[in-house]
């Protein structure tokens, strides 16, 4: 299985196509321990034209993938490879015909209960025994069971999030938290300096804040 030109450890046309910016609609599901809604992955095409875009994923239940134009969106023809141990498995999406230039994807998926890169604490496992927890754990390429990604160093995007969780507990992205759009139990977040997949994190729980200086 043919694995990526830029990075062993991946299988993404990285050399074809690089993504640019990832827009998370994300639904945390405690009572199935599962993060289940969509990536909206725009890229940036730097081949003279490409027939399929090729990422990384591993665990990921999805259930299908469209691509955005102007007027709308429309679904595309996809398969997932069988995976390989420590590696994952490859995203295929098949273009409908040669395309050059920008493209957004919009994959809807959800993780699986074991995902590599998601740790479940029950609330029996925390120190306040009352509320459960998550947090995630992306290094070195486990990204790619949050959502699929060019889970490579080689390439750096942008992100945008909505995280829809329990009202009761509060949410935290390696982003800064949009304070105008915050809502009970919705937090959303946004990271405008491009980063690599590893650096993609989340927490879910019974948090509060300190200051520690006046600054």
């Amino acid at each position: 299985m043919r694995l990526s030109k830029v990075d062993p450890s991946s299988f993404a046309n990285a050399d074809e196509v690089v993504t640019t910016h990832v827009s998370l609609d994300w639904t945390v599901d405690f009572d199935r321990s599962v993060i289940a809604g969509s990536a909206e992955i725009s890229l940036k095409i730097t081949a003279a034209q490409i027939e399929e875009i090729l990422l990384d994923v591993s665990d990921l239940k999805i259930s299908s993938v469209k691509i955005l134009v102007p007027a709308g969106s429309f679904p595309v023809t996809f398969d997932v490879s069988n995976a390989i141990e420590n590696i994952g498995s490859k995203l295929t999406v098949y273009l409908p015909t040669p395309t050059s230039g920008e493209i957004k994807l919009v994959v809807k998926y959800e993780t699986s209960p074991k995902a590599s890169g998601l740790l479940w604490l029950s609330k029996e496992q925390t120190s306040g025994k009352k509320h459960p927890f998550l947090f995630s754990q992306c290094q070195s390429i486990h990204a790619r069971s949050l959502m699929p990604c060019q889970d490579t160093p080689a390439v750096k995007f942008t992100y945008r999030a909505t995280v829809n969780h329990p009202k009761e507990l509060v949410a935290l992205m390696s982003a800064i938290e949009v304070e105008k759009e915050k809502k009970r139990g919705v937090t959303c977040f946004e990271q405008t300096v491009p980063i690599p997949a590893y650096l993609l994190a989340i927490v879910v729980g019974d948090l509060v804040s300190n200051d520690l200086s006046p600054m």
